[in-house]
């Protein structure tokens, strides 16, 4: 045993020395734990390794805490001892050697406290860098059962209790890993303590070489009780990072017994997959359907179609059914017909098809389908019959493009259509099938096939402007012939009738008619062909018309009609030119009851469709509802008689299509609009005012029994307030959420931070029972040294570090309120109180180098941590950090209780930096985009300036775009994630057990 101790001080003393000058050399051979050899040996580096688990039983040297793992194809790694209480830094070196293949290598330091360890080894290369690879981390997780056997070593002299976990990794499954970091695990899945963390350096070698890796753990006083491992390969290359379960169980029944067990990682290549949100929710019955954003079409024969925009579909209710879009639809049943799918392109299945925001969708005379998409920028069609439309042969029950390439610049007349960019704001279609569109202030028409209309020669397919120009807002003048550059302002709406005369409506200034030749209608007052006619002087949008010619719109007043005949219609006596009211608006009114006179009800409809017989549609958001105002008295549709000028429920149950309680994830309609995940594993979202979650196992979690992969409503859609139970509580508007170690979750809104916890237990001295909604901090005047509840908070970000202390970004400060009393930052907080940290104070903008109080923070309104430091973006295109003690991090060492810079040069190009410094890459500014920081210290940067893109910073400080490029396909489950594009990514969030989650297109999906 003297021999071994003297065996391993010189191989230390060698380390240090050689870490200390930074020079290349050669580790000597020497004994390690179980007797295995220790040698040196070069290698070029390679860019493939192989991993797995296993756990089984190890009994360390004397006084010594070891780290041992099998390695290659390393120039260096440095070793760092951390304690698991505070973060402490208590040891390092760096150990300049490139062990081969099959050889185990350790790491000795001197007598260690009592107590539990983060253990880091980095493999580096020549450059003292962390090692870089092609793709993303290689993860996997697994149970532990450690019942103590209170082992003791007779010669180590203070007589510790010790054990510890052999961890084993090699490859299951067949496949390569890149190069990176093996990273494992241990934590007590009954209280969420982490015990201990090794990061191990790990080369490269092929499956066929590459055997295993091993690394050893000391856990001391380990309570009885289910422990979790996993362990991951992480990258510092340009990949992205997906996660790989695993499955076992390892037991230590009795005192001295072995531990044993084993857990293998699968390693396939990172792909994109949604896990969330595809909302397809099939075959409903109309008042059973939950509907809230949703624009609305008929055809002659009263089929409805409605444009989700919260699912992005086409979906369908059929009164008698039948066939549309190549879709069988039941009678009296909601049924997709477009959308749902992640293609994009002409020809394709309108099922499979990627909308992005479908705000309009018409049915033209002929049967074919027109839908307007927003945000793709395009007009779609899906012809109900095989035919020439556009000047092309079009298939039906096909997908195509009218219009628009999905870029806002206008393209002149002449051009193609559908390679054309165009800022789309509405559209309407003509009895002949011509298309008429809004490119910001001019109206626009793609003619079905070649003519003269509205005395302009068209071409079919091509696009020509009728009226307006693109950069003049000046408002139409009456009388005057339209043409290119004839100003109409902004229009709000448009609308033909059967006749093929043109209007168009404007909040200010009212409704407009352009006759296709001279017309008396709607005043008896002349309105030669193709000039601007005024039809009504008072602001109005939404503008429909029926096969009758009569005007319909939604004014400030509430939904109307504009009768173009002497008519008795909705049970009231018209004349010619007439403007009748046939709803009022909210204020103007009653609520909304079933079978209620429409002109006595206050509701806001946000569209208006009018069918052949001339009854009215009206979706109205606020109740969830599609509302049927019959002419007159009807049973064209289920469930009638209907009366004259009364509202009644056509669809809609009122409840909004994301909060489906209960709901298999990919099943569920989600409308996400921000991510967090707990150390579980689980996703949880906001939604509007309510929060929900995704949960990763089944059990009973925050008050529910849930099923692994189902959706749940946790917060929010009821009435109590204080200490109830969550989903029957208000809805509160909620920025930011995060998750404690223990899977509690905290939300910050308005001026209070709020809790639910995952089991009952005390969060910051506030007893919480599972599931219910409990004030932590804020909701009062008190300022800092005083209780975190009852402090005066104004809303910003939160996050939660590995202790459980919570940090609340604050614009121009970031304050604490720790678990434990203690010293942080520099400054003394008692246990569930709350001071700042960083900033606050009267002074300059904190620059990198700055005392953490020596000034005021630029806006900040994010904050994240890891392990003892704090990252926060600013305006200034720069990510900034704080430190609570020295060390080295993100390739620079930090000095203690200092501001340091992470990322960005405000003086570089945007999107410039990749494979670089990440402190002297060009960011988008890093409050725009969401962003994460991931289990080992990765930053994950996007930004709405620069779509299609997600870019991470290394540990090692170094930057990488990981998602992209923008120039690609977007996004589709199966694809590598950096070969397509995503989009604009709306949330994102790190995975503790791998990869990233992302909010893009209202779907959750995961790489």
């Amino acid at each position: 045993m003297q021999q071994r101790r003297r065996t391993w001080a010189g191989c230390v003393g060698l380390a240090l020395g050689m870490a200390l000058a930074f020079l290349p050399a050669c580790q000597p051979g020497f004994v390690g734990p179980r007797g295995a050899e220790i040698v040196g040996f070069s290698r070029p580096l390679s860019t493939k390794a192989r991993v797995a688990i296993a756990i089984q039983a190890f009994r360390p040297p004397v006084g010594r805490l070891k780290t041992q793992a099998t390695v290659s194809d390393i120039d260096s790694y440095a070793v760092t001892l951390n304690a698991v209480s505070d973060n402490r830094e208590v040891a390092s070196q760096r150990l300049p050697a490139t062990p081969a293949d099959g050889t185990l290598i350790a790491a000795g330091f001197d007598t260690v406290p009592d107590g539990d360890y983060y253990v880091t080894v980095d493999a580096q290369d020549s450059l003292r860098a962390s090692l870089l690879a092609p793709t993303g981390p290689v993860r996997s997780t697994n149970t532990v059962r450690v019942t103590t056997p209170n082992v003791r070593y007779g010669d180590d002299p203070d007589g510790h209790p010790a054990d510890s976990l052999l961890v084993s990794l090699t490859l299951a499954g067949g496949g390569v890993v890149p190069v990176g970091r093996i990273s494992a695990n241990v934590q007590n899945m009954a209280g969420g303590t982490v015990h201990a963390t090794l990061v191990q350096g790990i080369p490269t070698a092929s499956v066929t070489t590459f055997a295993t890796v091993a690394a050893s753990f000391l856990f001391r006083k380990l309570n009885d009780g289910v422990y979790g491992i996993w362990g991951f390969s992480e990258q510092s290359g340009p990949a992205a990072t997906p996660a790989y379960p695993g499955t076992g169980t390892v037991t230590v029944a009795t005192q001295g017994a072995s531990v044993s067990g084993a857990l293998s990682l699968q390693i396939p290549s990172p792909v994109i997959a949604t896990v969330a949100g595809t909302g397809l929710a099939e075959g409903s019955a109309p008042l059973a359907e939950a509907i809230s954003n949703f624009s609305i079409g008929i055809d002659a024969a009263g089929n409805q179609f409605f444009g989700d925009m919260t699912r992005n579909q086409v979906r369908v209710s059929s009164p008698l059914g039948g066939s549309f879009c190549g879709r069988t639809v039941p009678a009296n049943q909601v049924t997709r017909v477009v959308g749902g799918g992640m293609d994009v392109g002409d020809g394709i299945d309108p099922l499979s098809a990627r909308l992005r925001h479908p705000r309009r969708v018409i049915v033209g005379a002929t049967g074919h389908l027109f839908i307007l998409d927003d945000v793709r920028r395009q007009v779609l069609c899906v012809p109900a019959t095989g035919t020439t439309l556009f000047g092309s042969f079009r298939p039906a029950n096909r997908l195509f493009t009218v219009c628009g390439n999905g870029q806002t610049t206008p393209a002149a007349d002449g051009t193609l259509a559908n390679q054309s960019g165009m800022d789309l704001r509405e559209m309407t279609v003509d009895s002949q099938g011509n298309v008429i569109v809004q490119d910001l202030h001019s109206l626009r028409m793609i003619p079905t096939v070649s003519g003269s209309h509205f005395g302009i020669p068209m071409t079919a397919g091509q696009i020509h402007t009728v009226i307006g120009s693109q950069n003049d807002a000046t408002a139409p003048i009456p009388g005057t012939t339209v043409g290119p550059g004839v100003p109409c302002g902004f229009v709000n709406s448009v609308a033909t009738d059967s006749n093929g005369n043109l209007y168009f409506a404007r909040l200010v200034g009212g409704i407009y008619m352009v006759p296709q030749a001279t017309s008396t209608a709607f005043d008896g007052v002349s309105k030669p062909a193709n000039t601007i006619a005024v039809l009504y002087g008072q602001g109005a949008y939404i503008l429909r018309s029926d096969t009758a010619g009569n005007l319909y719109c939604r004014s400030v007043a509430g939904a109307a009609m504009l009768s173009r005949t002497t008519q008795t219609a909705f049970g009231t006596a018209m004349s010619p030119g007439g403007f009748y009211e046939l709803t009022r608006t909210a204020p103007g009114g009653p609520a909304f009851t079933e079978g209620g006179l429409g002109t006595a009800t206050g509701m806001n409809s946000e569209d208006i469709a009018v069918d052949g017989a001339g009854n009215l549609l009206l979706p109205v958001f606020e109740l969830r509802r599609l509302i049927l105002l019959p002419r007159v008295t009807t049973s064209s549709y289920p469930g009638g008689p209907y009366q004259a000028a009364r509202l009644y429920t056509l669809a809609g149950s009122g409840r909004e299509p994301w909060d489906q309680m209960d709901a298999a994830g990919l099943t569920a309609t989600l409308s996400p609009e921000s991510l967090a995940a707990t150390p579980m594993g689980d996703l949880v979202w906001r939604s509007s005012d309510r929060l929900y979650l995704q949960a990763a196992a089944t059990g009973t979690f925050y008050g529910q029994s849930m099923t692994a992969g189902y959706v749940y409503r946790i917060s929010g859609g009821g009435t109590e307030t204080e200490g109830g139970f969550g989903p029957q509580t208000t809805g509160l508007y909620v920025e930011t959420v995060a998750a404690d170690p223990q899977g509690n979750l905290f939300f910050f809104t308005t001026n209070k931070v709020y809790a639910i916890a995952r089991q009952d237990t005390s969060l910051f001295g506030v007893a919480t029972q599972a599931g219910h909604r409990h004030t932590v901090a804020g909701g009062g005047a008190g300022g800092d040294g005083g209780a975190a509840l009852g402090a005066q908070l104004r809303e910003g970000g939160i996050a939660i570090n590995g202790r459980g202390d919570l940090f609340l970004a604050l614009g121009t400060q970031i304050r604490m309120v720790p678990r434990r009393a203690g010293t942080y930052f520099g400054v003394t907080i008692g246990a569930n109180q709350i001071d700042t940290v960083v900033g606050g104070n009267a002074g300059p903008v904190l620059r990198p180098g700055d005392a953490l109080r020596g000034g005021i923070l630029d806006s900040v309104t994010r904050v994240g941590c890891h392990d003892d430091y704090l990252l926060f973006p600013i305006r200034r295109q720069a990510v900034q950090m704080a430190t609570d003690t020295a060390k080295r991090a993100y390739g620079a060492l930090r000095p203690t209780q200092q501001i340091g810079l992470v990322a960005g040069d405000e003086n570089a190009a945007v999107g410039t930096g990749d494979g670089g410094p990440a402190s002297a890459a060009g960011l988008a500014s890093a409050e725009v985009g969401p962003w994460a920081v991931g289990p080992a210290g990765h930053l994950y940067l996007t930004s709405l300036n620069v779509a299609a893109s997600i870019r991470m910073v290394t540990p090692d400080g170094n930057i990488y775009r990981v998602s992209g490029p923008d120039n690609l396909a977007v996004g589709v489950d199966g694809n590598t994630p950096n070969a397509v594009n995503l989009g604009v990514v709306q949330g994102l969030v790190a995975l503790p057990t791998g990869g990233l989650a992302a909010i893009i297109d209202k779907h959750i999906v995961r790489y």
